[in-house]
């Protein structure tokens, strides 16, 4: 009986047209409709070819541009070098992604010659979707600490005291590296696959986009590559849900400064330097649970957390659900 219900609840929130094609959206969705006027849309191929070129581009613009820099004014090309390899070289890096942020944006008014609307910039109320993702990603981190202590999978250890300089600096630039990836996955790559195929399919494919991306990182796990996956399910869902990029680019960004820099946890395999608090891993303690050298994210704790938000945001009633992309 309750299966039955929840497919009617989904049917219902199904069926929208924008444009000439059907989406399965239940009222009509500004990024969506706004897409779909788009100059042209290229072949779904093509466009999973050029999203790396684009992002592989724009970050070495950026790093050609900082050693260009670097050598007119002081310290000579090689610095750049150095800077990277430092211990805090996080903190360039995170700077960095303000390139790719640039990049979708040019690709998209040029060449698709879609509006911003259509990446889910919208100006009304934007920074109270900001903090609300914002809030809504220290929630999250914060529940899924709680449950990783809860079952024996972290324990708190000695912190020393952030040099807080550092530590703003750090946020600010996980600000930037939060939204980067938002732009370029979702209100990129999601909305334009989205506009020769159905919403569910682009969905999948940049989610798997997604994990491949963090393919590389230390610690690495097939719980954790589920994890990412469904990080990137519940980020389209989120950001059609509400019909913007601004709460989940928040959302995106303070996930990874509670992790890194509020709890000193691994974020995706990586340390992010100055915290205010300090949790380990105990010894003994299953990988699964403690998500190891990964940090939360390879953990059965963020499965329940992203898993049980994708669903309760799909599965709201009716008249509070904005978007579903059920399809």
């Amino acid at each position: 009986m309750f299966r039955q219900a929840t497919c009617r609840r989904l049917r219902r929130l199904c069926r929208v047209k924008i444009g000439e094609r059907e989406y399965s959206f239940r009222s009509s969705s500004v990024i969506l409709s706004s897409a779909a006027k788009a100059r042209i849309k290229p072949n779904p191929l093509w466009q999973i070819i050029l999203f790396p070129l684009i992002y592989i581009g724009s970050m070495l613009l950026a790093t050609i541009l900082i050693g260009v820099c670097i050598g007119l004014f002081g310290g000579g090309a090689d610095s750049v070098y150095e800077i990277f390899s430092a211990e805090n070289s996080m903190l360039g890096s995170l700077f960095m992604t303000i390139f790719p942020i640039l990049g979708a944006i040019l690709y998209i008014k040029v060449l698709e010659g879609r509006s911003m609307a259509s990446m889910g910039f919208v100006r009304r109320g934007w920074w109270r979707h900001y903090l609300k993702g914002f809030g809504t990603g220290l929630t999250m981190c914060s529940v899924a600490l709680l449950l990783a202590l809860a079952m024996g999978g972290l324990g708190i250890s000695e912190a020393t005291k952030p040099n807080m300089t550092l530590w703003l600096l750090t946020l600010v630039g996980f600000l930037v590296q939060g939204m980067s990836e938002e732009v370029m996955l979702r209100g990129y790559l999601t909305v334009s696959l989205a506009g020769r195929m159905p919403v569910w399919l682009s969905v999948a494919i940049t989610s798997l986009l997604f994990a491949f991306m963090h393919g590389g990182n230390a610690g690495l796990t097939p719980l954790s590559l589920v994890n990412l996956v469904l990080f990137g399910i519940f980020a389209a869902v989120f950001m059609l849900r509400y019909d913007n990029i601004w709460g989940i680019g928040a959302l995106h960004s303070a996930w990874n400064f509670c992790q890194g820099n509020i709890f000193g946890v691994a974020v995706s395999g990586s340390s992010a330097g100055d915290t205010l608090l300090s949790f380990s891993v105990l010894e003994g303690a299953p990988r699964w649970i403690s998500g190891g050298e990964f940090g939360l994210e390879g953990s059965i704790v963020t499965t329940v957390v992203f898993g049980g938000m994708t669903l309760w945001m799909l599965l709201k009633d009716k008249n509070k659900a904005e978007r579903s992309f059920a399809s």
